[in-house]
């Protein structure tokens, strides 16, 4: 087998043993046996002339650790009986790659510091996971996951910001409690993330990661975030979602290469004018807070393509946010708003508007300028009619009305051509227009829990009708 290059065996789950090999193979460079029942696998060194990448995950039988000399890669991710390294594995200086994810592993030998090629390193899920002292001379690391280690001590932590070269470092679902000032010395760091750990707070030495790119503190009990967040000059992605943050410092507007900024889950009663300053942000979450208004200055947002300000406590929104005009989703539901500002309309871009579970008694006529729109939830509101103006959404697709008070539709609705889905259930309509009939591209209507006395005949010249829901109308008599 002189010419193979690729060998895979992946999935054969009676392979017990590595076929006995009959001379050399010179070109092999990828070996697939992932999924097999090996417990050893025996390879003769002479017979390995390429850097070879070896690929064991999910062998759950697997015993031992395989020593090769000219391995490049090798996955023994899930290999749930591997609980320790050989003695020798520290030759293995050509290994530039390792996954020991979800082992049986707890202790890396110092041997490791002999692998000075060694780019690419996971001991995710290895529980009560011990360090070497020498762990931060893998001078060429890039890439380290010790997500759901189970690691807590702040010395840790700290000799892992020894680890120059390091691109990206998941430490998610360990018991930090707080980071060390060193991080700052990780100049080279794209992506962090801290996630599901137990900080209380952040230094201010984390504003030295002038190359971060991603970084990920969700699900702490941080109550504050310091100004020097501000100096991440290179931040595309922050996540601060399920905190225990009231406020948010004035520096984040300064974070100008920011396109996604998650703070759901939070306590927070106010957003500072300074996010209007966020000019390349995409993706604002800011759900699930105590927000009673929003500052006209989110209306400078001129990249914003999703805000999300469902669960809030708003009661109104600011006329500035019709000045969003990349804007393709708004979800305000599950707020206390009573009313719409007429410059809502001056959203062209956007395609989808939930204001379920609001207050609202009545909708603006310049609802109908969204000329973009696909999707309107307008449920459990308290509306008791629709504006005309409602026909002139002609790319609308799905219209949920439902759990209103409306007594009738407005015959504008047949303007809506483009329309798939339409709810109004649990209702007190006593009729339907006519020009529903206009509806050619109507698939599920829903007229349950009315006062519906009648069927209409316009419902028979509905052709793409699929489903068609007329439960609980208790006065239809034909």
């Amino acid at each position: 087998m002189k010419f193979l290059e690729i060998c895979i065996l992946s999935g054969c789950s009676k392979l017990k043993e590595f076929p006995e090999i009959n001379g050399d193979m010179d070109k092999l460079s990828q070996l697939h046996l992932d999924g097999t029942a090996l417990e050893n696998l025996l390879i003769p060194m002479q017979h390995l002339k390429c850097p070879i990448v070896i690929n064991l995950r999910g062998c759950k039988n697997l015993l031992t650790i395989p020593i090769l000399l000219s391995l490049k890669a090798l996955n023994l991710s899930g290999c749930s009986r591997i609980s320790r390294f050989p003695n020798n594995w520290g030759s293995m200086a050509h290994l530039e790659e390792l996954d020991a994810s979800e082992t049986a592993i707890t202790r890396v030998p110092q041997s490791i510091s002999f692998m000075e090629k060694l780019k690419v390193l996971s001991f995710c899920g290895c529980k009560g996971l011990q360090l070497p002292n020498r762990f931060s001379q893998l001078s060429f690391l890039t890439s380290l996951n010790l997500r759901g280690c189970g690691l807590a001590e702040l010395t840790v932590l700290a000799s892992l910001c020894g680890l120059s070269s390091l691109q990206k470092l998941d430490l998610s679902g360990n018991k930090f409690v707080s980071i060390p000032s060193e991080i700052s010395r990780l100049s080279s760091l794209k992506r962090l993330n801290l996630s599901r750990n137990d900080l209380v707070s952040i230094p201010d030495a984390i504003g030295g990661l002038s190359s971060l790119q991603r970084l990920d503190l969700s699900t702490n009990d941080l109550v504050s975030i310091p100004d020097a967040i501000g100096r991440l000059s290179s931040l595309q992605q922050l996540d601060l979602s399920t905190n225990d943050l009231v406020s948010i410092p004035d520096a984040i507007g300064r974070l100008s290469s920011l396109q996604r900024l998650d703070l759901s889950t939070n306590d927070l009663v106010s957003i500072p004018d300074a996010t209007g300053g966020l000019s390349s942000l995409q993706r604002l979450d800011l759900s699930m807070n105590d927000l009673v208004s929003i500052p006209d200055a989110t209306g400078g947002l001129s990249s914003l393509q999703l805000l999300d300000l469902s669960m809030n406590d708003l009661v109104s929104i600011p006329d500035a946010t019709g000045g969003l005009s990349s804007l393709q989703r708004l979800d305000l539901s599950m707020n206390d708003l009573v009313s719409i500002p007429d410059a809502t309309g001056g959203l062209s871009s956007l395609q989808r508007l939930d204001l379920s579970m609001n207050d609202l008694v009545s909708i603006p006529d310049a609802i109908g300028r969204l000329s973009s729109l696909q999707r309107l939830d307008l449920s459990t509101n308290d509306l008791v009619s629709i504006p005309d103006a409602i026909g002139r959404l002609s790319s609308l697709q799905r219209l949920d009305l439902s759990m209103n008070d409306l007594v009738s539709i407005p015959d504008a609705i047949g303007g809506l051509s483009s329309l798939q889905r339409l709810d109004l259930s649990a209702n007190d309509l006593v009729s339907i227009p006519d020009a529903i009939d206009r509806l050619s591209s109507l698939e599920r209507l829903d007229l349950s829990r009315n006062k519906l006395v009648s069927i209409p005949d316009a419902i028979g010249l509905l052709t793409s009708l699929k489903h068609l829901d007329w439960s609980e109308n208790n006065s239809v008599s034909t």
